[in-house]
């Protein structure tokens, strides 16, 4: 690196005359752009040969057969976040994007309301579970097992979006239909009446997968 008085020395010989004004740290303006960028998911191709159905995933509700040649669809004319479901597995595969096309369910995005749903129903099931404790509805064991459940759900959660990353579809009907399994052996405990549903009850897990129940 050329010390200041080389620097000197080269503007004088290429004949530069008069003082040269160099701007002060003050004096530069610095404009950051921030960028958004939608994450939609990945398309997904169906097969031509097997069945679908269109079920809308906070109730549970079929809406109708799926054609899985159907390129696109007119997203005001289904419920947000419907899914399409293998009809003899009863596997949800994919969703739909702000452009009705198909996408894989495994990348596609949450949607509110069911993303904000889960961090509130983990909070309520808590105070809830505390509630019961120190009225003596539920024992210390009985607790213990509710909010270790809870804690896993919770812990799945922040995996899932560590690090700036969104909560996939899949996860949320999954972490959704824990938080409903949970609120049933809470309900089985204190016959106290049910939270209403995250998602259909139509959704369960079975082999550790969420599948919909016919």
């Amino acid at each position: 690196m050329k010390s200041p008085k080389s620097i000197m020395i080269i503007i004088a010989s290429i004949g530069v005359i008069g003082p040269i004004a160099i701007p002060s740290i003050a004096d530069v303006e610095t404009t950051t752009v921030k960028t958004t960028t939608r994450i939609e998911g990945q398309p997904i191709q169906l097969k031509s040969n097997v069945s679908y159905i269109l079920v809308d995933p906070l109730t549970g509700d079929i809406r109708n057969d799926f054609d899985p040649t159907q390129q696109i669809i007119s997203v005001q004319s289904v419920p947000s976040g419907s899914v399409i479901v293998e009809q003899s597995t009863g596997k949800p595969i994919a969703t739909f994007n702000s452009a009705g096309k198909a996408i894989d369910i495994l990348t596609a995005p949450s949607f509110d309301p069911l993303s904000s749903s889960i961090d509130a129903r983990r909070s309520e099931l808590n105070h809830l579970i505390n509630d019961a404790l120190a009225n003596r509805t539920i024992t210390e064991a009985q607790a213990k097992d509710l909010r270790a459940s809870l804690d896993l759900v919770g812990k799945r959660q922040a995996d899932d979006t560590s690090r700036g990353k969104v909560l996939i579809y899949s996860e949320a009907i999954y972490l959704a239909s824990q938080l409903n399994d949970i609120d049933d052996r809470f309900v089985s405990l204190t016959h106290s009446s049910a939270l209403p549903p995250l998602i259909g009850a139509r959704f369960i897990i079975k082999d550790n997968e969420v599948i919909m129940s016919r």
